[in-house]
């Protein structure tokens, strides 16, 4: 029997597949749920304001986005302040898990430095709002249920789920750096060294 060799991207299709069936065979997605969050989608998909290139040293696209304690998190309100705004695949996956934390245990030196750190991923406002209330986030969780902040980002979505990417963004509204080749092990650890 001949083995077909697969490419890069096929690997990586395949193992969002496979992330996706981990998911719903966990229970952590449930068919239901999806049909009554994909109806929602009208009222909480965010607005963007789409920049042409995503380089360090471009404007950050602007957004506005239900954050996960109901309230709208505009990236405009945020000028003046350095943002580190990361994209995640999915919440309660054990990496999502492990970069919140680091972010929550960091979260006394980034806000003493004035920094603000929210968090993207595909999931719903209420899916974030466990997640957040679970692991004690002190930082806003935005729902991009349509995936559209992280496509103004260049961030690719495949399978529902956006690559882990990480976004600091300064004062004046610019993209200061770009990580995304992100080792959550190490991402906040170095985020940290790299901003002060």
């Amino acid at each position: 029997m001949k083995h077909m060799m697969l490419g890069p991207r096929a690997r990586v299709r395949g193992m969002f597949v496979g992330v996706e069936l981990a998911l719903v065979l966990s229970g952590c997605a449930s068919t239901a749920v999806g049909q009554q969050e994909a109806a929602a989608v009208s009222e909480t998909a965010p607005s963007v304001a789409a920049s042409s290139v995503v380089a360090e040293g471009a404007p950050a696209p602007d957004f506005v986005a239900l954050g996960h304690d109901g309230s709208n998190v505009a990236l405009s309100s945020l000028r003046g302040r350095t943002v580190i705004l990361y994209f995640y695949t999915r919440d309660e996956t054990p990496l999502a898990i492990r970069e919140a934390l680091d972010f929550r245990d960091a979260w006394p030196d980034l806000r003493e430095q004035g920094i603000v750190v929210v968090g993207v991923s595909t999931d719903t406002a209420a899916a974030h709002k466990a997640f957040a209330e679970r692991l004690g986030l002190p930082f806003p969780l935005i729902s991009d249920v349509n995936g559209s902040i992280a496509r103004a980002y260049g961030v690719p979505v495949d399978f529902g789920l956006a690559e882990r990417r990480t976004y600091v963004i300064g004062p004046d509204g610019s993209l200061e750096k770009i990580y995304q080749n992100v080792d959550v092990v190490t991402h906040v650890v170095t985020l940290l060294s790299d901003v002060q």
